[in-house]
């Protein structure tokens, strides 16, 4: 079976368009939803947020804030980690990981300080105090005192910002040295090949959930290390 490069054959389709989109999806409120965890989220998704971080696509109806897809992002790919661990030690999806965890964070920042200019809110000032940012807004502040305040926290997440950038720098530099390291695009292409092969069909990502993803990761990994056994035996087995 030739490669093909197949979640990026199907990167710019509509979020309507997988068979996996009508799925039942945990509701955040009776007017929007949004994809909270692996079980039910399509792999073809998952990759856009983890490799371009378009965390947007985590939405399925109404107007999620930015907090709350932030959130919903972290969760996702936590348990992505934790269960796809075979591969944590990897530089690139190392680098990956901290990336997607920061941007996620950023993405919160700015959700809230931009909800924070027209009203005052105290948990999202509580959420940006356990930033240490500094949020003193007050609900008696004048609408141009409030700008000012939120423009400042704004300027304290710069630190954010560089570490994010290095850390970009730093996941380019590693993908050099390993072009097909996990957490790449070639890394998802390279296991959806295996996959098809093993199962005698075409195994996309828009037709999978993150979920079905680790299990069949997880099954090829058992296979590999059987193999390994059966080579080992084999060849202690001529040594006699």
């Amino acid at each position: 079976m030739s490669k093909t490069k197949r979640w990026q054959s199907v990167r710019k389709r509509q979020a309507t368009s997988s068979p996996l989109s009508k799925v039942h999806t945990q509701i955040t409120s009776k007017s929007k939803k949004l994809y909270t965890d692996c079980k039910r989220l399509p792999l073809d998704i998952f990759i856009e947020c983890l490799l371009d971080n378009d965390f947007s696509r985590l939405v399925i109806e109404g107007e999620p804030t930015k907090a709350e897809i932030g959130e919903a992002w972290m969760k996702i790919f936590n348990e992505y980690s934790i269960h796809a661990g075979g591969d944590s030690h990897n530089e690139i999806f190392i680098k990956t990981k901290a990336i997607n965890a920061l941007s996620a964070k950023i993405f919160i920042i700015e959700g809230l300080c931009c909800n924070l200019r027209h009203d005052h809110y105290e948990p999202a000032c509580k959420i940006l105090n356990g930033y240490a940012l500094h949020c003193d807004l007050k609900a008696d502040d004048s609408y141009k005192v409030r700008a000012e305040k939120v423009e400042m926290i704004l300027s304290r997440a710069g630190r954010f910002y560089t570490q994010l950038d290095k850390l970009k720098v730093q996941l380019l530099e590693a993908q050099k040295k390993n072009v097909k390291g996990a957490g790449g695009s070639d890394y998802f292409d390279d296991m959806l090949n295996l996959m098809s092969e093993q199962n005698g069909y075409m195994v996309r990502a828009q037709d999978i959930t993150v979920t079905r993803f680790i299990k069949m990761i997880n099954k090829l990994r058992d296979i590999q290390k059987q193999q390994q056994l059966k080579t080992m035996k084999h060849g202690s087995g001529k040594n006699r």
